[in-house]
């Protein structure tokens, strides 16, 4: 249940959330793979665990633009743009 895309810019695959193997719980983990290394990311701010939501790079903002999933569901929509090591709440005024 975890989600994933491939961020062009700086070309690397993001890993965002899942369920825990050990059946422990939700993730809200956050990993990048650059073809040869994973690095686990530790963003202060970060969006609560989940699964099964959507993960899609935005090539015009540049940016990982993440929406819902369940832990029940989630309708919110987060921006990671991987350099600031931010992740950032968005309030669109519509939403799928």
């Amino acid at each position: 249940g975890a989600m994933s895309t491939y961020d062009a810019s700086r070309q690397r695959v993001v890993v965002f959330g899942g369920g825990a193997v050990n059946g422990s719980g939700l993730r809200r983990d956050l990993w990048e793979w650059d073809g040869a290394t994973w690095t686990n990311r530790t963003p202060t701010t970060t969006p609560v665990a989940r699964f099964r939501g959507g993960l899609a790079y935005d090539p015009v903002r540049q940016r990982c633009l993440l929406f819902g999933g369940f832990t029940p569901f989630r309708n919110d929509t987060w921006s990671w743009d991987g350099t600031s090591g931010l992740w950032t709440q968005l309030a669109p005024s519509t939403t799928p």
